[in-house]
């Protein structure tokens, strides 16, 4: 998978999605931004168990993978390991992490990709998104070019539920 530039190929990326691999910062971000139990409600979340350790409080709704091999490797590469050996997606803030899904032509997001699943998949509203995205805002360090692509994959949604309603 080529990094994705476009919305629309970002969209149809994010409507696919049914499981991920997740790490700990994703998690903190989302539970911290508000909508992470949503997540976990909507799609099934898988972690490893050191993720699960880093976090130190009771997750809901993840399910653990041990990874096949374990000696030598750091938690971000049993994370990227598990991913791709059980052929998942990969939730992560982590540039290195994300940048290693991209060379294995593997899908992976971040927590506002997560937010914009939300809304595509009709958990939210957009009145919903807004505050879970000003709270995402006040934790989240994205650059700027991130940010205006989260707001460009949610215009693309919110032209395909205009489009939508226009054919009912």
């Amino acid at each position: 998978m080529e990094s994705v530039t476009d919305p629309q190929k970002a969209l149809h990326t994010l409507s696919l999605l049914k499981k991920a691999m997740i790490d700990t910062s994703s998690i903190l971000y989302m539970q911290k931004a508000g909508y992470f139990d949503l997540l976990a409600s909507t799609i099934k979340l898988y972690t490893i168990p050191e993720v699960m350790s880093e976090i130190r409080s009771e997750v809901e709704g993840m399910r653990l993978i041990a990874p096949s091999e374990t000696h030598a490797l750091s938690a971000d590469k049993m994370l990227i390991t598990c991913a791709l050996d059980n052929n998942l997606a990969m939730i992560s803030e982590d540039k290195a992490i994300l940048s290693a899904m991209r060379r294995a032509k593997a899908p992976y997001f971040n927590a506002l990709m997560m937010l914009n699943l939300l809304l595509l998949s009709d958990k939210i509203d957009d009145s919903l998104y807004r505050r879970f995205l000003m709270a995402l805002k006040s934790i989240a360090r994205y650059s700027e070019k991130v940010w205006e692509f989260g707001e460009k994959v949610h215009m693309a949604i919110k032209l395909k539920e205009a489009k939508e309603n226009v054919h009912r």
